[in-house]
């Protein structure tokens, strides 16, 4: 597929959301820019073919976003449905762990909001955009941050509900301008307007989680997550998360 047709192909599917529809033109230009960015970090990293260790399912359609990426995204996926350890070490030392330790995961709940029309290419849980135009609270004024790239919702036992917003930085990988501050705004934004945002489920609290690199640590924008955890750390932790091979 050629880098137009893969942008157009994305780009189709997300104005095909529930819910997006009122995307100004400058938001537009916006997507297509970081489209274009990942597209291009899509084939340096390719064209490096750096090797890893991963169960991942090489012969899967490749992903509509960074497919260097979604093999991290998915082992961490896996191990929220399918562990309350993991669940509960996410939230350890933020301010839901008190309320959301021992939280069920609504896998089905969140999968039917989220498909209502139809299954879309990427999983249900990964990539929620803002959906609203360059007025909305979600970002800082000038810059492109406009997706979470995973959610997913606890019920706690008291039947309160929390988001966790996850951004996934590989080692190395800079954050763009913007981007680390608007994950508080989007989780507090998204936690008051989920009645206006069909494809988000209804909730009371939030939390922001970061994966990344050691070298991460010192970018002091890593405040804007209540959760960081460097990769060698989730590599103890969650299965199958992958871990590059030493040369």
């Amino acid at each position: 597929m050629s880098v137009k047709a893969l942008m157009a192909a994305i780009l189709r599917d997300q104005m095909a959301v529930p819910g997006v529809n009122t995307l100004s033109p400058a938001d537009y230009d916006e997507i297509v820019e970081l489209l274009i960015e990942q597209i291009r970090e899509l084939e340096v990293s390719l064209a490096a073919q750096e090797p890893t260790i991963t169960s991942y399912n090489w012969s899967a359609p490749l992903p509509p976003y960074s497919s260097t990426a979604q093999p991290y995204l998915d082992a961490i996926a896996e191990g929220v449905f399918s562990s309350q350890t993991i669940r509960d070490w996410l939230v350890a030392g933020t301010s839901a762990e008190v309320q959301y330790r021992g939280a069920d995961i609504l896998i089905d709940e969140q999968r039917k909001r989220r498909w209502q029309k139809g299954q879309m290419k990427q999983p249900f849980w990964a990539n929620y955009w803002c959906g609203k135009d360059a007025r909305c609270t979600c970002r800082i004024e000038g810059s492109k941050g406009l997706e979470s790239d995973a959610i997913f919702f606890l019920r706690s036992r008291s039947a309160k509900v929390l988001a966790m917003h996850v951004e996934f930085k590989h080692e190395y990988e800079a954050f763009k301008f913007g981007q680390p501050e608007a994950y508080p705004l989007r989780a507090e934004c998204f936690s008051r307007t989920y009645s206006t945002r069909p494809t988000v489920n209804p909730h009371h609290d939030w939390v922001t989680v970061l994966f990344c690199g050691e070298d991460t640590l010192s970018d002091e924008r890593i405040g804007n997550f209540q959760r960081v955890i460097t990769h060698d750390e989730a590599a103890a932790v969650i299965p199958r998360y992958p871990v590059r091979r030493i040369a």
